[in-house]
């Protein structure tokens, strides 16, 4: 039975965190929130994400073996990987140099697939539709540019999927 489940819908930072768990091979089941569906609302799913965003993790293996809620993603990937002792080195400037690439992705590139994902609905207008399509060129040349680099970063361990991952 997996321990930890993972709230989530189809979007940019629910995908990372799926992500995140595969690498650190960790059993989880996947709980879909559907945003579409206004269930991010739902009394029970607040009291686990109170900021009503996926994705949200619950271990039920938290801190002295109790049951944890995690919300943010930045704030999952810290636990995970503080967790499986993963991903985060020892060395207090590599660690650093891992907290810097993990802000990057949070603050610089982290929102703009959340908004080419938001913006492209086919639900929205027409014109949020062409603005996007016009930024998509735009995103994918720096989303290669930055896992080019990122994977050349000396955080990534050296034996991840990732690193003979096709994109």
């Amino acid at each position: 039975m997996a321990r930890i489940t993972l709230f989530a819908f189809d979007t940019p930072n629910a995908r990372k965190i799926s992500v995140a768990l595969e690498e650190m091979e960790l059993d989880y089941r996947v709980e879909v929130v559907n945003i579409t569906k206004d269930e991010q609302f739902k009394p029970s799913f607040l009291a686990i994400s109170p900021n009503n965003k996926i994705p949200a993790i619950t271990d039920l293996d938290g801190p002295a073996g109790e049951p944890i809620h995690v919300f943010e993603s930045g704030a999952i990937l810290l636990y995970l990987a503080e967790k499986t002792k993963r991903f985060l080195p020892h060395d207090p400037r590599q660690r650093i140099q891992a907290y810097e690439w993990l802000m990057f992705q949070m603050g610089g590139f982290g929102p703009m697939p959340g908004q080419v994902h938001h913006f492209s609905d086919s639900k929205r207008s027409k014109t949020n539709a062409t603005v996007c399509n016009a930024s998509v060129v735009k995103l994918a040349d720096f989303m290669a540019s930055w896992i080019a680099v990122w994977l050349k970063s000396p955080t990534l361990p050296k034996n991840s999927r990732l690193r003979t991952s096709r994109f």
